[in-house]
């Protein structure tokens, strides 16, 4: 994997501005993780926008009226290959991210369990501040839960590791179906009182209902969540084992076998969607086509990490790393630079723009923060809620500017 440290110039070659922003990061950072990450969030971001502008409380009556034919190809698409992957392959980027940070801290002799579970609290602290001000679709909180236990896991063998994701992904699914509880689909809601408060042109309502909505029954039902945990869980050992056998800094080395088991991943959890979506049923209540998504994920995350890895994917690693490397910073700035444009309080533009036209939207947000962290980090050490989530798991103020 490509890092952020570079070769010397040639002589008689100045350094370029991809060479001079890798060295202003810092040379123990993976400049191929950063830029995969970014890839992971800017899928995230995505699903969560359509949120954010309103579509998922449209009645169909209001979504036919400004669904053309373009916007249903778009939806069908992103439900297809984006909604549900892009949190998976995030999820297995948290247990990557988890095992560098483990071994930056055991080198540098700390106690790193005890910074690390001070980390994970602020983490949940700084989850329920994302539900209550920017969106109430939180992950953090959930990665804040499953996090406490990966300490715990770095102490097996990657073997056993890999078993227990193995066993996380399939038995949850498999007891709901055999023993008749079969989650249902997400709850029903008044979908228009969500789509007048979010229209508010009142701060305070959209606090308000951001809440009521994050503390509410709206949502999974408890058996569907009980296998979504699982299989973020599932996923977080799967990041953690590969972090354990370093492969982000071996992806040259490994690409011979990663890259077919990404694509027959990839490819394969992508047939099995479609042929549920056909109507076939493979096990009792198509449970295990639930973990569908973490398949998928976990291909799409080889596959994009060996192509940024490349020559092909140089140009766009040195893009998006910046972004990777403040991921909690761009996670929450989306969902606040998407209140700005769609909510009453900002531009108003809440259930107004189809499909398609949310995503162009969203690939201008998009573009902004990667701007905005390429130029932000010429100048600074981290993102600006990593610095504050640093100094606060240290409890002393951390250096930001270079």
């Amino acid at each position: 994997m490509t890092r952020v440290t570079t070769p010397p110039p040639q002589p008689g070659r100045a350094p370029s501005r991809a060479d001079r922003g890798a060295d202003r990061r810092g040379s123990d950072r993976l400049v191929t993780l950063d830029a995969t990450r970014a890839t992971a969030l800017i899928g995230v971001l995505t699903i969560n926008m359509l949120t954010i502008a309103g579509l998922t409380y449209l009645t169909p009556e209001m979504r036919a009226a400004i669904h053309g034919p373009a916007d249903r190809v778009v939806a069908y698409l992103l439900s297809v290959l984006v909604e549900g992957k892009a949190r998976s392959a995030f999820s297995l980027m948290f247990g990557i991210s988890f095992t560098l940070l483990m071994r930056r801290m055991q080198a540098r002799g700390e106690r790193w369990v005890a910074i690390y579970m001070r980390r994970i609290v602020l983490l949940y602290g700084l989850g329920l501040l994302n539900a209550l001000f920017f969106f109430w679709g939180d992950i953090l909180t959930t990665y804040a839960i499953l996090g406490l236990f990966l300490p715990l896991a770095a102490l097996l063998p990657i073997k056993t590791i890999l078993s227990l994701a193995a066993a996380l992904l399939i038995i949850p699914p498999v007891a709901y179906a055999f023993l008749g509880e079969a989650p249902q689909p997400p709850l029903s809601e008044d979908q228009l009182m969500s789509l007048r408060a979010f229209s508010d042109s009142r701060p305070s309502v959209t606090i308000a209902h951001n809440w009521a909505l994050y503390t509410g029954t709206v949502g999974e039902t408890r058996g569907l969540r009980a296998i979504r945990y699982a299989q973020l869980a599932s996923l977080f050992l799967v990041g953690l084992a590969a972090g354990l056998a370093n492969l982000p800094a071996r992806l040259a080395e490994v690409r011979p076998w990663l890259f077919p088991l990404g694509l027959g991943l990839a490819g394969g959890g992508l047939a099995l969607e479609a042929i549920h979506r056909a109507g076939l049923i493979l096990v009792p209540g198509g449970l295990l086509l639930e973990n569908v998504e973490a398949i998928v994920g976990m291909g799409y995350i080889a596959l994009l990490a060996l192509w940024l890895d490349g020559p092909g994917g140089a140009r766009a690693r040195a893009w998006l790393a910046p972004l990777g490397a403040m991921a909690l910073t761009g996670y929450l700035m989306g969902g606040l630079l998407g209140q700005i444009v769609f909510y009453g309080w900002g531009l108003n533009q809440i259930g107004r723009h189809g499909t398609l036209g949310v995503i162009l939207i969203s690939a201008a947000i998009f573009a902004l923060m990667v701007a905005f962290a390429r130029l932000w980090l010429r100048y600074f050490r981290q993102g600006p809620w990593e610095w504050l989530w640093r100094c606060l798991t240290r409890l002393e103020r951390q250096p930001l500017r270079r």
